[in-house]
């Protein structure tokens, strides 16, 4: 009797200790599974970071990445295996969203034995804009500004020479705002020079500072330049491209980003309509004086594109309206690393955006020039790109476990 109590009592205890002893296994291998799940986690977590950073880093020093990221236009991903040691990949995805701003995706994982930890993380990356700097001249001449026989009113903006101002010929010349020349003003007698702000030279102190030209990409590679845009969109021409297009198909309208590689050359019975930007490595000139044909006009038309972007006549050279031009209407910048000279008599010239030049000749026997200043004009086609910190903001972060 009492060895049958004794040999229950064994049994009952034996399986009271191989249960206590089964939950404890049980319970250290579930401990050592949290423990190395949260270190698979943890280090999966580090791994995805590490892959924005690499996003982030792409985008400020890949200059394919950082062009489609501030174009808005980017949608890129890539993968890295082997990260920290021979456990751990990322997989990055960046979409854009707007200009300068995209949405980061990165996946990060950690094999621990026979097990695979995973985290997500989840940013938003963006740069600020930076302003473009003011351009509130309505003429500037890093030379001089000479108007002779003429009729000229500059709505709002400031006029600027490198040099001299000169008012002759009985002209009259109507100025909103200020009237600066790093040399002399000089109005002669019988003309007048009207400023609504004021007058600042060497004969009305104090003179102002230094002002250098400011430098338009016609060429260069970068994207952004006009010889790009025009390539982009199949509109470069030769002169004698453009000379037979303009002889053929008159009138003519083209839009967008227009580049001659050579002079450009609009002649009586010829007229030309471009919503956007005309531009030409060499001369423009618009009803210049000429034989043939005998009779008609030249026509220039420069109208702001729909979209908003940058509209003008650009060129190395020189810009001249001729006699034989009529009613010339320019909305956008006019610019010229030579001379502008408007030498016109009978119809009409209307600018809204500015000039730009070494110089700036006016001949217009009093009939009325109209000069507007549009400082939206004037920058986006001097700016042709926008200005972006070169700091990359992590504006969102979240984490998913």
């Amino acid at each position: 009797m009492k060895r049958g109590f004794a040999l229950i009592t064994v049994l009952v205890l034996t399986t009271v200790l191989l249960i206590l002893g089964t939950f404890f296994i049980n319970f250290v291998i579930t401990d050592l599974k949290i423990s190395s799940s949260l270190k698979g986690g943890t280090q999966a977590l580090y791994v995805a970071q590490a892959g924005v950073e690499e996003a982030i880093w792409q985008v400020k020093n890949n200059q394919t990445y950082k062009t489609e990221f501030e174009q808005g236009t980017i949608d890129r991903s890539f993968s890295r295996n082997n990260i920290f040691d021979g456990n751990s990949s990322y997989e990055v995805s960046i979409k854009g969203t707007d200009k300068a701003k995209a949405d980061v995706t990165s996946k990060g994982f950690y094999q621990v034995g026979t097990s695979r930890a995973s985290r997500i993380v989840k940013v938003v990356i963006l740069k600020a804009l930076n302003p473009n700097p003011v351009w509130d001249k309505t003429a500037y001449g890093s030379e001089d500004l000479e108007f002779f026989a003429s009729k000229v009113n500059f709505n709002g903006g400031n006029l600027y020479a490198g040099d001299d101002v000169v008012v002759w010929g009985l002209s009259t010349v109507n100025v909103e705002k200020d009237v600066l020349a790093k040399d002399q003003i000089d109005v002669h007698w019988g003309s007048q020079l009207n400023v609504g702000g004021i007058k600042s030279s060497q004969n009305y102190p104090p003179p102002p500072g230094q002002i250098e030209m400011p430098q338009v990409d016609f060429d260069s590679d970068n994207p952004n330049s006009y010889l790009k845009r025009a390539e982009a969109l199949g509109q470069v021409y030769t002169e004698q491209q453009f000379k037979n297009m303009l002889k053929n198909q008159s009138p003519l309208t083209l839009n967008g980003v227009v580049y001659v590689k050579g002079n450009i050359d609009i002649k009586k019975q010829q007229s030309l309509t471009v919503n956007g930007v005309l531009v030409a490595d060499g001369n423009i000139s618009v009803g210049e004086t000429s034989l043939m044909p005998p009779t008609g006009d030249a026509y220039l038309t420069i109208n702001k594109p729909s979209d908003n972007s940058s509209s003008g006549v650009l060129a190395k050279g020189k810009i001249k309206i001729g006699v034989h031009a009529s009613d010339t209407n320019i909305t956008g910048l006019v610019y010229a690393m030579d001379a502008i000279s408007f030498y016109n008599f009978t119809s009409s010239l209307n600018i809204t955006g500015g000039l730009i030049a070494q110089e700036v000749n006016i001949l217009s026997i009093w009939q009325t020039v109209n000069i507007t200043y549009d400082g939206d004009r004037i920058s986006k086609a001097l700016y042709q790109e926008a200005s972006y910190s070169p700091t990359v903001e992590v504006k969102y972060w979240e984490e998913e476990y």
